[in-house]
């Protein structure tokens, strides 16, 4: 029966293989894309943000240049009105600043003072002038410049070549700083301010601030970040050659990430700042980089899509690769993996109450494929399964592993009740199968092995249920497995490896065993029987090595180099005088019948007639138990018919050892019945009237009667006076080797048979 598993579970792989290569390649090329939108986009915005960083600079430093320009023609126009005052007497010098502010026009108010203070003053002076002035450490080495009211700015100049220290302090409108700042709004996005070594603004563009959330630059917290950005101006170098300034990023002061540019002025301990946000370069390119978020995030939801679709597969197909190692196709049970897995957790979880593993296998199923066809068959099985499972507990097991076998897992028991329950569930397969199809003969393998000690590991329990059922073939009950059953299959082993060895070095030997003609007219015919002899285990007992090779399917070399051997034998015989013309009979197991039919026969007719052998000298023996199968009963018919065929003849072996039935005599035509010894082992009247009764309906047939097995000489005379034919048994001689039987056949008058006679 093909194993549907095995077979669909390739294509079901390379089915999935398939799509996984396909999702995977189309993931690839997925994130490829996404990798690229996204690297391009950060690569454009770094270089938007490197461009306003270069571009705050820039302003920074044309705004520099602006502002140093502006404050050095203040600083020459106070430092030209100083020298004016070298030399001035000291009753003049007010009248002289009252005259020189008037004629310049170019101050709002100018102040003189020494070092005792202020000498004079002239012109409007906001509040603050004189104090700042006065508190000066040293105005008499400047120039020392301040803002006042964030309005006014002061400038304090020396007077150079007076007689006394003398300075002169000019105030004067910051209009001029107010609109070299405007310059650098840019439609109201960046904007530049002066601050002092206190993080405090000192100077502002005219025109309002263009954010005005921007409110923190007067905040504390933002002086303290600005004192903090002012003491690294001087510890980082610049793009410009003169002198050192800093580029920061600030932390998104104008909800948009901004740049600021610092470089320290030449007057006093100003600053010079800048402020540039990348909204400035990036305005134009948002709709640009939008265009790439588009894409990227179709990219994911594609991606997104795609990973789902990918999980449900791989969840289908983790489902169906489920079912195909756990779920049998056929029969919907377990599967003998899914059998393996829930064993070993049973086994495991219940250790106080031991299992026992057990293994059925239909013998002979292939033949109800063969004739009946593979859906009876799958039909068969299936009914079958149900009624295992019908059968066993909730907390047992039943799976199909192989076509024609199972594996149980059931309660352990005592032995006697265990082959009890065995026998019960072989009924329930039997009578399931005979509600799909007829059958003749239903024979199951019965093997069983205990799970106490080994229930980790359930194949190896399984293997030895199996070996176990093997035997049971042999003994037509429940095999259980034990110690002595490995050695016997190793024993086994050693022997199948040996065959081919043996069979091509002669160590398989023909023996003898002569058949007594008892009867007027019946002379000495034999049986030949193989014995192995091997070199390393000695004598090899034909119970324990024809078993083997019928199993394994090597008896048909064996019994056709038997045949071989004793046609040999008999030429040689017919070429002298002495044994010429006995016959001889050899053994053909309902292995080689089963498996070769009718061609079996046909090739040891052919030896027959390679080696001359007359017809009616040497003959086949079939056993009772091939006979009597209900399918190889048409095979049989025409069997002994090719028998005859061939010049052959054709005896009933074992007869009684079974269920003989009477009606085979009548279709079968043998030429010889061979009695088993059970006939004789009673020894009773009631048997003793039944051999005479049998002895007198094979005669009136046209069969020769053979007793075999005969031990006792009193039976020897009983048969006798019965009309019996042939002995064989003790009683006259045990199988012999060629050269003992003639040895022995010599001493005890025996001659070849006479022609016509059947064995």
């Amino acid at each position: 029966m093909k194993n549907l598993v095995d077979d669909s579970l390739p294509e079901f792989l390379r089915s999935a293989r398939k799509r996984v290569g396909a999702y995977l390649l189309l993931s690839g090329v997925l994130i490829a894309l996404i990798v690229y939108l996204v690297v391009n986009t950060i690569s454009l915005t770094k270089t938007l943000s490197e461009d306003a960083r270069v571009y705050a600079a820039d302003i920074m430093q044309r705004t520099e240049r602006d502002v140093v320009s502006r404050l050095s023609s203040l600083d020459d126009r106070a430092t030209g009105l100083a020298m004016g005052f070298r030399m001035v007497p000291d009753d003049y010098l007010g009248e002289f600043l009252d005259r020189l502010n008037e004629s310049s026009n170019r101050f709002d108010g100018i102040l003189l003072l020494d070092e005792q203070g202020v000498i004079a003053q002239s012109g409007s002076l906001v509040k603050g002038v004189v104090e700042w002035a006065e508190g000066l450490q040293d105005p008499f080495d400047g120039p020392h410049i301040a803002s006042m009211t964030g309005k006014d700015f002061v400038i304090c100049v020396p007077v150079t070549g007076s007689a006394r220290p003398m300075a002169l302090v000019c105030q004067q409108k910051q209009s001029d700083l107010n609109q070299a700042l405007d310059g650098v709004l840019f439609d109201n996005l960046c904007f530049s301010c002066i601050v002092d070594g206190t993080g405090s603004v000192v100077v502002m563009p005219n025109n309002p601030l263009p954010i005005d959330e921007y409110k923190a630059i007067s905040d504390p917290e933002t002086k303290e970040h600005f004192v903090e950005i002012l003491e690294g101006v001087d510890r980082e170098a610049g793009d410009t050659d003169d002198r050192d300034f800093i580029i920061t990023q600030l932390p998104n002061p104008m909800g948009d990430d901004t740049f600021m540019a610092c470089i320290p002025l030449e007057y006093g301990d100003w600053y010079l700042m800048t402020f540039v946000p990348v909204s400035l370069f990036t305005r134009h390119a948002e709709l640009y980089i939008q265009h790439y978020w588009a894409p990227i995030l179709l990219a994911c939801i594609v991606f997104g899509v795609l990973l789902v679709t990918i999980w449900r597969d791989h969840y289908k197909s983790v489902t169906e690769l489920t079912n195909m190692l756990y779920v049998d196709p056929l029969t919907g049970g377990l599967t003998d993996a899914a059998f393996q897995k829930r064993a070993r957790d049973l086994a495991k979880a219940n250790e106080g109450e031991p299992y026992r593993v057990v293994c059925f296998r239909i013998l002979a199923f292939h033949n109800v494929n063969e004739h009946y066809g593979a859906d009876i068959a799958y039909a068969m099985i299936k009914e079958i399964h149900e009624a295992l499972c019908e059968k066993v507990a909730d907390d047992e097991l039943v799976a199909r592993s192989e076509r024609d076998r199972f594996y149980l897992l059931v309660h352990a028991h005592d032995l006697d009740v265990l082959q009890g329950i065995v026998d019960d569930l072989v009924a329930a397969m039997r009578a399931a199968a005979e509600k799909v199809a007829p059958m003749g003969s239903f024979t199951v393998a019965q093997g069983c092995c205990s799970a106490a000690e080994e229930h980790e590991n359930i194949r190896l329990l399984e293997d030895r249920a199996a070996r176990a059922a093997s035997y049971s073939e042999r003994l037509g009950r429940c095999v259980f497995y034990c110690v002595d059953l490995d050695e016997k299959i190793e024993r086994e082993i050693v022997l199948d490896q040996s065959y081919s060895q043996a069979l091509a070095s002669g160590q398989f030997e023909v023996y003898l065993q002569p058949k007594m003609g008892i009867r007027a007219g019946c002379g000495m015919a034999a049986e030949a029987l193989v014995r192995w002899n091997h070199p390393d285990l000695g004598m090899v007992s034909p119970g324990e090595f024809i078993p083997l090779f019928e199993r394994n399917r090597r008896i048909s070399s064996l019994d056709t180099y038997v045949f071989e051997t004793v046609c040999k034998m008999i030429a040689d015989w017919n070429r002298g005088d002495e044994f010429a013309g006995m016959p001889v009979s050899v053994n053909l197991s309902r292995v080689c019948l089963i498996d070769q039919g009718l061609d079996i026969i046909d090739d040891l007719a052919a030896i027959k007639d390679r080696y001359g052998i007359p017809d009616g000298q040497i003959g086949i023996e079939i056993t009772e138990t091939v006979s009597l199968d209900f399918e190889l009963f048409g095979l049989m018919r025409d069997v002994v018919a090719r028998v005859h065929q061939h010049g052959m003849t054709c005896s009933f072996d074992d007869f009684g050892f079974g269920y003989s039935s009477l009606s085979l005599l009548k279709d079968l035509e043998f030429d010889a019945i061979k009695l088993d010894r059970h006939f004789f082992m009673g020894d009773t009247e009631r048997a003793w009237k039944i051999i005479e009764s049998f002895v007198s309906m094979s005669h009136s047939l046209g069969m020769a009667v053979v007793a075999e097995g005969v031990e006792d000489p009193e039976q020897v005379e009983h048969l006798k006076r019965l009309g019996c034919d042939y002995i064989q048994g003790y009683v006259y001689s045990r199988p012999l080797p060629q050269l003992d039987f003639e040895r022995w056949a010599d001493q005890h008058g025996g001659t070849g048979a006479q022609s016509g006679d059947s064995e």
